[in-house]
């Protein structure tokens, strides 16, 4: 293999070294460019002594020592291990640890392990297939930093990573499961093999491990590759996917992202989904809003369950056991606050979990959103009333709740874009 700055050989002979170092010079003749040998290193797998000399001599370059660094990426003769990967995880935690994560929202840290730790992983994911350890370190990492802001492991995560991982419809974040995402990248490698002949890599494959077989019926040897081995097995995890030769029966070909929803494990859609990520409102009362329908708050109802709290009493009123449903809907301060917006709604107070109340109403798009809004940040309000009751002693009046939530919306009410005469009157009557 030839690149910028290295030469690397494999059970490589005379013959083949000479037939490569006449290409260089070719190259050379044609372009004019030179190869510089004081920046070239040779290295060696499998390779005698004695043809290593040969090499050595007849090219002018240093042989150098396996395992080495090359565009970030360790390069090792044999399978990728852990300590091969070690450089990854320090680069995951130390991305984290710049992030001064304590100062960002939960739905800022779901933004940041989607665009920036997955995008660390996925660079190498699309060259190697990971070990399995490495990969549940990595997912360690960003399930911690989702629920602390840290690297380091301090409470049990609000909800499973496995739903985590589901897509929006599914009740999750849409963050990746970086196991089957490993899997899918390197099944472009599966597809390749089926579908481009003319790639050079395809032919070199054919030539040395197919010896011109059926790729769909290849067994791999025991003295072949371990990475060999590996991208074999990816192919057997998609076999049932591809028909003569085409995935999935058609004609766009393969994608990670198809890949990728073909592996992941399913589950139930929930309708509530598409009422909380489509809606206007700010990512943190999304956020919210997503943890309340998945009873995943710490309420002192479970707290006390598990021995943390030493009553289940809700810290608002006082009176009755705080539960989900007792701070968003039967306590008396929930109830004033919740009766104050819906007044200034126009719409009756919710008897049930109010977005999912309004996703079942027969309005038109606009009021929907509207009203989703405005919900939402009650619950957002409420949430963060109780948090400043318990830890603080401090809760503010039910009519500055108000008032705070109506001026946001209203803000947000002078930029839409009225299509029928009832919303319009009807946003006449907020603003």
């Amino acid at each position: 293999m030839f690149a910028d700055d290295l030469l690397l050989f494999s059970r490589g002979d005379q013959q083949s070294v000479m037939v490569l170092l006449r290409s260089f010079a070719t190259f050379s003749a044609d372009s004019g460019l030179q190869m510089n040998k004081q920046k070239f290193n040779i290295y060696f797998s499998g390779v005698q002594r004695q043809i290593k000399d040969y090499i050595i001599s007849i090219s002018g370059c240093v042989e150098g020592q396996l395992p080495f660094k090359y565009l970030g990426v360790p390069i090792t003769a044999g399978k990728l291990g852990k300590v091969d990967c070690q450089v990854l995880i320090e680069k995951i935690v130390e991305r984290i640890r710049s992030f001064g994560a304590r100062k960002i929202s939960y739905a800022g840290r779901v933004v940041l392990v989607k665009s920036v730790l997955t995008s660390l992983f996925t660079y190498w994911a699309n060259i190697f297939l990971i070990p399995k350890g490495v990969l549940r370190e990595i997912d360690s990492l960003c399930r911690n930093y989702l629920r602390d802001g840290t690297d380091i492991y301090m409470r049990s995560p609000l909800v499973s990573w496995e739903q985590v991982c589901s897509p929006h419809n599914e009740g999750g974040l849409g963050i990746r499961y970086s196991f089957d995402w490993n899997r899918a990248t390197v099944g472009k490698l599966v597809w390749w093999l089926y579908c481009k002949p003319d790639s050079l890599w395809v032919k070199w494959v054919h030539q040395i491990y197919m010896k011109g077989g059926s790729w769909a019926n290849h067994s791999p040897k025991a003295h072949m590759s371990g990475n060999w081995k590996a991208i074999c097995k990816v192919r057997d995890l998609f076999q049932s996917g591809y028909t003569d030769g085409k995935w999935l029966a058609g004609n766009d070909g393969y994608t990670v992202a198809s890949g990728y929803e073909w592996l992941r494990p399913k589950r139930q859609q929930v309708g509530w989904a598409r009422l909380i990520w489509k809606s206007w409102e700010l990512s943190k009362h999304k956020f919210l809003a997503w943890l309340m329908l998945k009873n995943a708050l710490n309420v002192k109802a479970k707290l006390f369950k598990y021995g943390i709290c030493a009553d289940e009493v809700c810290c608002i009123c006082h009176t009755d056991q705080e539960t989900i449903t007792h701070v968003f809907q039967n306590c008396r301060y929930a109830i004033l606050v919740m009766e104050g917006v819906c007044e200034w709604l126009h719409i009756p107070v919710p008897t049930v979990n109010g977005i999912i109340w309004v996703g079942r109403r027969k309005w038109s798009p606009l009021m929907k959103s509207i009203c989703l809004a405005a919900l939402m940040a009650v619950y957002y309000s409420l949430w963060q009333q109780r948090n400043k009751s318990r830890l603080e002693g401090v809760l503010a009046r039910p009519s500055v709740i108000i008032q705070q939530i109506q001026t946001c919306n209203r803000y947000r009410l002078a930029k839409c874009e009225v299509s029928t005469s009832n919303d319009v009157a009807w946003i006449a009557s907020l603003c």
